[in-house]
């Protein structure tokens, strides 16, 4: 798997699915980790933003990838 830049494009989230999220292996300035990406009602708009284990993501996410396949038995 490679690096995406989010500048690039973010993950798709499916439009058939009001609280879709995408969990993802994020890169900040500081960390990796993981997050979700995910679309919001913020004051009546739709904003798309990253949400780590403890609510908002506080980082400023730069790159991310999808999580990889879990191993097979």
């Amino acid at each position: 798997m490679q690096w995406i830049s989010v500048k690039d494009r973010l993950p798709e989230l499916d439009p058939r699915f009001q609280y879709d999220s995408k969990y993802c292996i994020v890169a900040t300035e500081h960390v990796v980790t993981t997050a979700s990406f995910r679309e919001d009602i913020v004051r009546g708009k739709k904003v798309k933003r990253w949400h780590g284990a403890y609510g908002l993501f506080r980082g400023i996410v730069t790159h991310w990838m999808p999580l990889p396949e879990p191993p097979k038995k």
